[in-house]
């Protein structure tokens, strides 16, 4: 979901759950024997054997429990998107603010360019200096996925792969993110095709059109551009447009907390959505492509997140959405116990 646009079915720094564990050892002995023997001045009597028995038992060292072992870290890769816009809110304006803010470096930067944006652009440039790996959601802009899929596009779409590959470092890309959403969202009618209908997407055109883009990146030599799957959490539609697993590198979902529900009710219908994609067997990393609550609900929704993804293996890391759009305020803003729970949450 973009700043300034519809949300739709709203949806490592390094959270680290401690898993600790213990270990001790006892020690057992007995008494030794007290006997005589040639040269001994003679056998000693009953009551001096108990007492140089117990003397030798108490001097005895006191055995020294073996230390309990490190606690085993879970860890998750952790990325946001912030609001670009400086005067929108009074919230932070970049990623460099929020990982300032945060006391630690994020591991993406999540970013929504067109095809034919300039790349890499300053952004990346800046994610390069700075460590941070760009998680491009790659808009359609004014070009059908039919005619994406046909090759009508091909000098564009090699012109972005081609920078991409000069670009030699590890970038995610995850073509018309929310697929599975309505035309009408994210300015999305401008890349209607003719296949499209009842204001959704041909699922078909869509998996030839990922295909296409896929398969030029490779000739093309961009093998440092992994591709990120990301449907929203329709689970009805979003196997429809599943491409297979040899066509993707990363699966993920949109989930947010919606200002309507309660947290309770985003951890049910989050498990639900992260079942739904398992099920299709990709077999994948899954990231949580983006997610946010609104400030009532950011407490309860950070200081709850490690729980929720240890019970799902698959998931590798998160996006946090810095960031409003009409459905929803999901920024944190600075000096606050939310932020407080925030940057809990993500302490290295």
């Amino acid at each position: 979901m973009h700043l300034g646009h519809r949300f739709q079915r709203l949806a490592a720094p390094i959270l680290v759950l401690l898993v600790s564990g213990c270990a001790g050892a006892g020690l057992s002995s007995s008494l030794p024997a007290a006997t005589g023997g040639p040269g001994a001045q003679g056998a000693l009597s009953t009551a001096e054997t108990v007492t140089r028995a117990t003397a030798k038992a108490t001097s005895a060292p006191t055995a020294t429990p073996a230390p309990s072992p490190s606690p085993t870290p879970v860890t998750y890769l952790v990325g946001a998107y912030v609001n670009p816009d400086p005067s929108a809110s009074p919230g932070l304006s970049s990623i460099a603010s929020l990982q300032h803010a945060l006391g630690r470096t994020l591991n993406y930067d999540l970013h929504f360019y067109p095809i034919t944006y300039s790349y890499p652009g300053s952004d990346l440039d800046y994610d390069a200096a700075a460590g941070l790996i760009p998680i491009i959601s790659l808009k359609c802009g004014t070009y059908s996925n039919a005619g994406i899929a046909s090759g009508q596009y091909d000098s564009e779409i090699d012109a972005m792969a081609n920078a991409l590959a000069g670009y030699k470092r590890t970038v995610l890309v995850r073509y018309l993110w929310e697929m599975n959403s309505s035309l009408v969202s994210e300015d999305r009618t401008a890349c209607a095709g003719p296949d499209d209908s009842n204001g959704y997407f041909n699922a078909s055109d869509f998996i030839a059109a990922w295909d296409h883009l896929r398969a030029r990146f490779l000739l093309d030599g961009a093998t440092n551009v992994k591709w990120f799957w990301c449907p929203n959490d329709d689970i009805s539609t979003l196997g429809q447009y599943f491409p297979g697993r040899s066509q993707l590198d990363y699966v993920g979902v949109d989930l947010y907390d919606r200002p309507s529900e309660t947290y309770g009710v985003y951890v049910s219908h989050f498990k639900q959505t992260y079942s739904a994609v398992e099920d299709l067997g990709a077999e994948k990393p899954f990231i949580v492509g983006e997610t946010g609550a609104t400030s009532s609900e950011q407490v309860s929704f950070f200081q709850g997140l490690p729980s929720l993804y240890a019970a799902m293996p698959a998931i590798k890391a998160w996006i946090y959405f810095d960031a409003g759009g009409s459905l929803g305020n999901w920024e944190v803003q600075p000096d606050t116990v939310e932020f407080t729970a925030f940057r809990n949450v993500v302490a290295e």
